[in-house]
């Protein structure tokens, strides 16, 4: 479904404890994905309609420090988040049977 009032607030989304980083719809988009400063990863499904968006699921402390970005892959299932940790780690997520998984974690900078 289109959303049919670009401009206007249609509803509040809570979840996060602090100020979200990014925002970014999947390639489908019914689902949008929120990082924020609390660590935290919340995926929401915008199946239904914007003012029916629930939480899919959410995964605290997905990072040891705050998430500053987050990317969808092409397919919907896959998407990668990055934080400023101690090595600047990027983390390549897999949404299976509405669940989380952390498949791989990538540093940036080499030890």
């Amino acid at each position: 479904e289109e959303f049919k009032s670009m401009g206007t607030q249609e509803r509040t989304l809570e979840g996060h404890n602090s100020s979200i980083t990014q925002m970014e719809f999947s390639p489908s988009g019914d689902k949008l994905l929120s990082v924020s400063k609390d660590r935290q990863l919340i995926l929401w499904d915008f199946s239904k309609s914007p003012k029916e968006a629930e939480i899919l699921c959410k995964k605290e402390e997905a990072h040891s420090r705050i998430i500053y970005s987050c990317c969808w892959h092409q397919n919907d299932k896959i998407f990668v988040t990055g934080s400023r940790e101690k090595k600047n780690s990027i983390k390549v997520w897999e949404i299976e049977n509405g669940s989380l998984s952390c498949k791989k974690e990538i540093s940036v900078i080499k030890e």
